[in-house]
């Protein structure tokens, strides 16, 4: 009878070690999965921010500054002025 029993955690021994060795597999699998999701967000996002910073730039380099603006506000109070007409403002 003593005999079985070693016998028995020989063999469910070697069914942990089985199992941890398929764990291990199983997990890595798992991480590499991971790591791809996460690389292909990475590029997504990568990809976002550039596109942001594009349509900045352009809001940058074609939107009036506040002194073209009130140059161009003082001229069209003159033209009103000359013509008779009422200011909006």
């Amino acid at each position: 009878m003593v005999q079985r029993k070693q016998s028995q955690k020989k063999t469910s021994r070697k069914k942990t070690d089985m199992t941890v060795s398929e764990l291990a597999k199983v997990v890595s699998k798992g991480f590499n999965a991971l790591e791809e999701r996460i690389d292909e967000t990475e590029v997504r996002l990568s990809q976002q921010i550039n596109g942001i910073n594009n349509r900045l730039d352009d809001l940058a380099l074609n939107r009036a500054t506040r002194d073209e603006l009130q140059t161009v506000n003082k001229r069209v109070d003159r033209v009103e002025k000359k013509v008779g007409l009422k200011s909006r403002r």
